[in-house]
């Protein structure tokens, strides 16, 4: 059984990683060697000097990072989010893209309004739950008219009667669309958006350009700012980054480029992760062991305030 706990140790105390379940907790050097007793399988009593509260606390992370709980709640627990690919086509040209330019491989082509709805109708008979709608691409605000039906149709299934609630809608964008109408179906059907930006100006406009060449930086702000204004300061919920050799090569470590984004568009819930990219690229990380070694890094010169938002950022877009 591999457990893949990963402690990252300084003068300030240890973070225990459980790798498997993406959790993280702040423990001491007894709870450490708890931890590592619970890992090889022997039992732990209730007088090891912690209070039992906090014993169950560890075991119940222990377990839930085991290959077993993930085997049997992989095969018993049923999926409510459904994520609809509705764009294989996009209006950018990522230096790193890993989607082929948006159409991962295929034909390039946008989803129809009776293709969307027939997914809608198998998820749910399928599953009997409908929690989540989440729209992806390419770039799937070119496909604006497909969005605005699945949210009308699922209003209609509600009506009916066929379901009990609105599921949740997200939607992951590059940020460079904006209209009055997308404005007005974001509000009307609550949708959360998230935006892609990859730091400061200069790096994210190396790596993310338009299919003029031109970067992409200025046209999301401009949406961020239209969808703060028009949202009550709503939207965007969130910012997903991609960190690169781009910004090893300016000096920016991951703590940099977050504080970066969330002071530019006063968003916190951002989600980073290394980029994927092939071997002859300039944005493929040199040092595979960079990410993780920046992190390290960080502890020993950050507020513990920082290092756990360091940490929450990069789990997020683990789990994303």
């Amino acid at each position: 059984m591999i457990m893949r706990i990963y402690f990252i140790e300084d003068v300030k105390g240890i973070i225990a990683f459980f790798c498997n379940s993406l959790e993280y907790i702040k423990i001491t050097h007894d709870e450490k060697k708890i931890i590592e007793k619970l890992e090889s399988g022997e039992e732990i009593s209730k007088d090891y000097g912690i209070p039992s509260i906090r014993l169950d606390v560890l075991k119940k992370a222990v377990k839930l990072n085991s290959e077993e709980h993930r085997k049997c709640n992989f095969d018993t627990v049923q999926s409510v989010k459904l994520t609809l690919n509705i764009s294989n086509l996009c209006n950018m040209n990522c230096g790193y893209c890993y989607a082929g330019g948006g159409c991962y491989g295929a034909a390039s082509g946008l989803m129809n309004v009776q293709t969307a709805i027939q997914s809608i109708d198998v998820f749910y008979e399928k599953f009997g739950a409908l929690d989540c709608v989440k729209f992806i691409g390419g770039e799937p605000l070119l496909n604006i008219r497909v969005i605005k039906e699945v949210c009308r149709y699922i209003d209609s299934k509600i009506v009916a009667g066929k379901l009990e609630k609105r599921p949740v809608y997200s939607v992951i964008t590059n940020g460079t669309i904006i209209n009055d109408d997308l404005i007005e179906l974001i509000n009307e059907y609550n949708i959360r958006v998230a935006v892609s930006i990859d730091g400061p100006k200069s790096i994210h406009d190396e790596a993310r350009k338009m299919k003029n060449n031109i970067g992409s930086y200025s046209s999301i702000m401009n949406t961020v700012a239209k969808l703060r204004a028009k949202t009550g300061n709503m939207q965007p919920v969130a910012v997903n980054a991609v960190f690169s050799e781009i910004h090893i090569k300016h000096g920016l470590s991951v703590l940099d480029t977050l504080s970066a984004i969330r002071n530019e568009t006063n968003i916190k819930d951002i989600h980073i992760v290394p980029v994927d990219a092939s071997l002859e690229s300039a944005y493929r990380l040199t040092d595979n062991n960079c990410f993780v070694k920046g992190v390290e890094d960080e502890v020993a010169t950050n507020t513990e305030e920082d290092y756990f938002w360091l940490l929450k950022c990069i789990f997020n877009g683990l789990r994303k």
